[in-house]
């Protein structure tokens, strides 16, 4: 691809000799986005942001309906820690185009990243509304309905993510965790377990894996998994939980 030889090019001669190769093929191909987006992203690596955002900002406003281009932009807003420009950018692109399911897709991502979860579930709504099956989406959304407590919802979506994407950790994660909540751990441990050996380093997973363990009265297994898990150093959002399970099981 032409961003490789690019990338290889400011590799080999440095930021100046990439930047030309990129400005050359701009000449070969214009308006094609992908030479402003790798020119970006080069001097970003730089160190020179700034000169990265001043270059999107001119590519944007020269083609406000380039979708690879606002996206570029709006992630290298959120790395600026300017998270109200990357949301700008996105939704002024979503009020030329409503229904422009990639972008609202982006600024639902951005809204999770950012905790808004009010706003990235309405934003994933529409998305998924529109008729996205993407299985990112559909499993972004069945985690939000699962912490507002809709389990129903979230598991209807979850499987309907792992239907789209069989075998991805992630996604038999939170169909599992789901289940485990519904309290069919019989159910869950089968994409726990899945989920488990796909990605075996996941402290989530292998935090969900042991309660579900725990509560089909494997409690061996449970506190054997409890005490590597916590034993390895992993940080991750349930770690307190864990401990105090572990406890538990240690006290019989």
């Amino acid at each position: 691809m032409k961003a490789d030889l690019i990338r290889v090019e400011a590799e080999i001669g440095g930021m100046r000799a990439g930047l030309a190769k990129a400005r050359a093929f701009a000449g070969e191909d214009p308006g094609n986005p992908l030479y402003d987006i790798v020119s970006a992203e080069l001097y970003e690596k730089a160190g020179r942001r700034e000169d990265a955002v001043n270059l999107l900002e001119k590519a944007v406003a020269a083609q406000p309906s380039a979708d690879p281009l606002i996206g570029a932009l709006s992630s290298l807003y959120a790395r600026t820690d300017d998270p109200t420009k990357a949301e700008a950018v996105l939704n002024t692109r979503l009020k030329a185009d409503p229904k422009n399911i990639a972008i609202r897709s982006r600024l639902a991502a951005l809204y999770l990243e950012q905790k808004k979860y009010d706003n990235a579930m309405a934003e994933y709504r529409r998305v998924v509304a529109e008729g996205s099956s993407d299985a990112a989406v559909l499993n972004n959304l069945a985690w939000l309905y699962q912490q507002k407590g809709d389990l129903a919802k979230a598991r209807n979506l979850a499987a309907q993510a792992v239907a789209a994407a069989p075998q991805a950790p992630q996604l038999e994660d939170t169909l599992g965790w789901i289940l485990v909540a519904q309290g069919e751990a019989d159910k869950a441990l089968t994409y726990l377990s899945a989920a488990n050996l796909s990605a075996p380093k996941n402290p989530d997973i292998q935090y969900h894996l042991a309660v579900a363990l725990n509560r089909l009265g494997r409690t061996a297994d449970a506190q054997a998994m409890l005490e590597t898990l916590l034993g390895s150093g992993a940080t991750f959002s349930d770690r307190t939980e864990a401990e105090k399970l572990l406890q538990q099981l240690k006290r019989g």
